[in-house]
């Protein structure tokens, strides 16, 4: 999972991005394009992976040195811009529901050219006012890593980590805006998503990757539970549920044993 860090010094602006026209209302166009149908990613064509490198550190001759420790990388599209972002939002919040029609409406005003793509009870809730925006079809879970190059989240820190769940391999570079209860995960102010976007969009932020753990649930026999292995962020709790009795748990590392407890999980 990577998260962009914005630094001062990497901060452009294009030509070509500031004679865009800026429409930050529905058009007649959106309206015949949304009479025709629902738009769906199935339409969208398979993304191509950005081209992610560690940034060079300086050394104290001043020579740039490729340090191994060193965790910021640069990312670079492609193309000109990213073809597809992913907008996740907290439910059941009216300034969140705000933000997300503001910053959807001026990426679809200075980015026309990029799609935008929202969850189905978000879509539904949305297209009336959006109709711009694209669906992820119910089941079709495959279709975020096929189409998403990138990831607006908007809440709290459960709204980052849900993004986790939705792709099953690597994580597109996410743009978390603290509108939750907890931010600790989550650097950068909506107030300021313009110049925050527009840096990422033209490939000049900085990444901070996240390390994402692969858990699997074997059964007393031996055999691996049928839902295989699932990707966690932070943490995976094991409790003993409506089982009456304390569990014993052993936790292995690489097939090493770690440590056994003995608890409710």
């Amino acid at each position: 999972m990577l998260v962009p860090r914005l630094w001062p010094q990497v901060f452009c602006t294009t030509a070509a991005n500031a004679c865009l026209a800026r429409r930050l209302f529905t058009t007649t166009r959106d309206i015949q394009t949304a009479s025709r149908g629902i738009l769906s990613t199935l339409d969208i064509p398979t993304k191509a992976a950005p081209i992610i490198t560690r940034r060079m550190s300086q050394s104290a001759d001043d020579q740039s040195v490729d340090h191994e420790a060193d965790q910021q990388f640069s990312l670079k599209w492609r193309g000109a811009t990213p073809q597809t972002v992913l907008i996740i939002k907290k439910a059941n919040d009216t300034k969140v529901d705000s933000a997300l029609a503001r910053i959807s409406q001026w990426l679809h005003a200075e980015y026309p050219q990029i799609n935008i793509v929202l969850e189905p009870p978000v879509f539904n809730q949305f297209q009336s006012t959006l109709p711009f925006v694209h669906k992820i079809p119910y089941g079709m879970r495959s279709e975020y890593s096929r189409t998403v190059d990138f990831v607006v989240t908007l809440g709290g820190d459960g709204t980052f980590l849900h993004v986790s769940s939705l792709f099953e391999k690597q994580v597109p570079p996410i743009i978390p805006f603290s509108m939750g209860t907890l931010g600790f995960l989550l650097p950068f102010n909506v107030l300021d998503f313009q110049s925050q976007m527009r840096r990422v969009i033209e490939g000049s932020a900085t990444l901070l990757p996240r390390m994402r753990l692969m858990y699997s649930k074997f059964k007393s026999d031996g055999t691996l539970d049928e839902r295989g292995g699932v990707n966690i962020t932070n943490e995976a709790c094991i409790h003993r549920g409506t089982y009456p009795h304390l569990t014993t748990i052993s936790c292995y590392l690489n097939n090493h044993l770690l440590t056994t407890s003995v608890g409710d999980g």
